[in-house]
């Protein structure tokens, strides 16, 4: 099975369908269904990404949201019992920082919530701290 998906960067604002995305031109983000494997492509930051996924989705459904300006704020694929999100785009590092640090700050509190409701001893927890942004 081989699906494709070309979504622009730039468009109009709001949240469409990839299925209702038509008539664009300029850069795009290009995602390519290859069975359990899914390739990104982003021309613009010349970065080429190809992901295995755990479970295959015949009929992936991406809605993609951009801002007043009509730039990309992000792309979420609905899939199976559920809605992930595949792709933000960060102004500028502050912003992926700061958006890092709340979802970290997230996630952070679960994970110690669910923990402290357990009865069972651990070992160890371990968090990393990774800054890449080039």
């Amino acid at each position: 099975m081989k699906k494709y998906f070309s979504i622009p960067l730039n468009y109009r604002e709001g949240t469409f369908s990839t299925e209702k995305i038509e008539d664009f031109s300029g850069e795009s983000i290009d995602i390519e269904y290859l069975g359990a494997l899914k390739r990104y492509i982003v021309p613009k930051y010349k970065v080429n990404a190809l992901i295995c996924s755990d479970s295959l989705n015949y009929n992936p459904v991406f809605n993609v949201t951009y801002d007043g300006n009509g730039i990309i704020k992000y792309i979420e694929l609905h899939r199976n019992k559920g809605t992930e999100l595949r792709y933000i785009n960060f102004y500028d590092p502050e912003h992926a920082k700061e958006i890092f640090y709340k979802y970290s700050c997230y996630w952070g509190d679960w994970i110690s919530e669910k923990i402290i409701e357990r009865k069972e001893k651990i070992s160890r927890l371990f968090i990393d701290y990774i800054y890449e942004y080039d």
